[in-house]
């Protein structure tokens, strides 16, 4: 899922990623506890490799917006958004929850070369990987309503049909 899951405990986390099953009768359930966890990030903004996306003082409002479930070809591309922990996530109060980013690409890569993803928060690298390394990332152990992450993500990839999709 694209996203910002928070919660107390570590089996909400899990339901995060796992409450998609569409054949499974609990599915309107877990949906619905998905929805007390999950802050839904639908649109990015987006450019050709930049340098130093990371840094804060760097202007994107003249980016394009990509939405969770958008293509691209064109080889790599740089990401940012920033996101803003709520008070409440659907009534219930996020104070002191962990907050991870959920989110997933997919490469229809055909063996043309290798795929990096790195993504930073607040300016500082939090995670570098290969599409197969994909892992939802910690941003905060204790959320604090109003607190601000800055988010950037730097694909390196070929010329290939990218996917930014929901994890599932």
């Amino acid at each position: 899922m694209d996203g910002v899951c928070a919660s107390r405990p570590r089996s909400h986390v899990r339901l995060c990623q796992q409450a998609s099953n569409t054949s499974d009768p609990y599915k309107p359930t877990l949906d619905r506890l998905k929805s007390l966890t999950t802050l839904p990030l639908p649109e990015w903004r987006f450019h050709a490799d930049v340098p130093h996306p990371e840094d804060p003082s760097f202007a994107d409002s003249s980016w394009e917006s990509l939405q969770v479930g958008d293509k691209w070809s064109t080889g790599p591309r740089v990401l940012r958004r920033w996101i803003e922990i709520p008070e409440k996530i659907n009534g219930y109060a996020v104070q002191g929850a962990r907050a991870k980013l959920d989110m997933r690409f997919d490469f229809n890569w055909n063996n043309k070369g290798p795929v990096t993803i790195a993504v930073f928060s607040n300016g500082s690298l939090v995670s570098r990987g290969d599409d197969d390394m994909q892992q939802p990332i910690l941003l905060t152990e204790s959320a604090q309503a109003g607190q601000k992450f800055l988010i950037a993500v730097r694909i390196d990839a070929p010329e290939v049909e990218t996917y930014f999709i929901t994890r599932s």
